[in-house]
């Protein structure tokens, strides 16, 4: 499958190879048959890059799955964040102009807010792409608590695709958007929760999980109790 958003780049090459083909029969000349044929190979490009795979995954409860291919540049741990009541980890996730740039929803939930920040164009990688560049943030109200997964363009990637509106509920491993060409993906999640990958390691977006979210605790007679866990009352009942 090809993602519609690459349909205009692909039939842009087509059209101009097609062009360079006509050139060279009507004129007889070997220049424009080379024009033509590098529009054939950018038209390869433009489908490799924009490919869509099919990919169905069944989340349990808590599982947050990468929103992006690619690989995990950082972990860090941050001490707090919009939408949270306490400390949190980020998970950023760079995305090579090799890898597949559609983008998924990292967890079922509600869309409680889109924001798209204007910025700059910094290579993707570094640290300061996270706070400088061009990006879209979504806040997701889970069952287990808040998440925030964000789109960072990089130098090249100069184009974010969300399709995402307050309000909306979606499904885990939901296809949303991309950002074009190379680009960065981040999933900020509360502290506490189980980080299930690595530095340096390479991720499937909308199949990898990559974080457990920690249960979520409520206050019972003054006593902090996990919302998966039993009361002393009701084990001795």
């Amino acid at each position: 499958m090809i993602e519609r958003d690459g349909y205009p780049y692909i039939f842009g090459a087509l059209t101009a190879a097609a062009v360079g083909f006509g050139a060279s029969l009507l004129f007889d000349e070997q220049w424009p048959q080379t024009f033509a044929l590098v529009f054939v190979f950018f038209a390869l490009c433009f489908a490799l890059f924009f490919r869509s795979p099919k990919r169905e995954t069944e989340l349990a409860e808590g599982e947050i799955v990468s929103p992006a291919d690619g690989r995990v540049i950082k972990i860090e741990n941050l001490e707090s964040y919009r939408g949270f009541s306490g400390p949190v980890q980020k998970i950023s996730i760079f995305l090579s102009v090799f890898d597949v740039h559609v983008n998924w929803t990292p967890a079922a939930g509600k869309v409680s807010y889109v924001e798209h920040r204007p910025g700059k164009f910094h290579v993707a990688y570094v640290d300061k792409a996270s706070e400088y560049n061009e990006r879209t943030e979504i806040g997701l109200d889970t069952p287990l608590g808040p998440v925030v997964f964000r789109q960072i363009a990089g130098s090249i990637a100069r184009r974010i695709v969300c399709r995402l509106q307050p309000g909306q509920t979606v499904r885990g491993a939901e296809k949303f958007g991309m950002i074009k060409f190379g680009s960065r993906a981040e999933v900020i999640v509360a502290a506490g929760s189980e980080t299930l990958v690595s530095r340096k390691q390479h991720v499937r977006g909308g199949q990898t999980v990559i974080a457990r979210l920690a249960p979520r605790s409520t206050n019972v007679e003054g006593q902090q109790v996990s919302a998966h866990e039993p009361s002393s009352g009701e084990m001795n009942s």
